[in-house]
């Protein structure tokens, strides 16, 4: 009987009760504003991919890689060399240049760059 009545009551506020029970509303978050890439379109001789940009984080990055199987030499450092294939740019909005991870895991800066053999 405890049972039959508890249903009874239930099944009333379900029907009779809306504002009783309401539905949760998911907010959105912040919209986050990036700044256009302050750093230069193009470094010849390397042909650059198309400038990506992560909408949370506002990182812009962009694919590099020399024509066929020359390498990429950075700040005419012959032991900074990368190749044949696509490499990784990372935009730095603080000095406006594009940046790489050196072999030993740390961010450089590119000052120059050249196509080698």
């Amino acid at each position: 009987m405890v049972f039959f009545n508890f249903i009874i009551i239930y099944l009333n506020l379900l029907l009779f009760c809306n504002a009783c029970f309401p539905t949760p509303t998911v907010e959105p978050g912040p919209t986050i504003m990036c700044d256009p890439t302050t750093c230069p379109a193009m470094m010849p001789p390397v042909m650059n991919g198309p400038i990506m940009q992560d909408s949370s984080t506002c990182e812009i990055t962009r694919m590099a890689k020399c024509m066929g199987s020359m390498r990429i030499e950075y700040n005419m450092n012959p032991s900074e060399t990368y190749g044949p294939g696509a490499v990784e740019w990372t935009c730095d909005q603080t000095t406006m240049k594009y940046t790489y991870q050196d072999m030993s895991s740390v961010t450089q800066q590119i000052n120059t760059v050249n196509c080698v053999p």
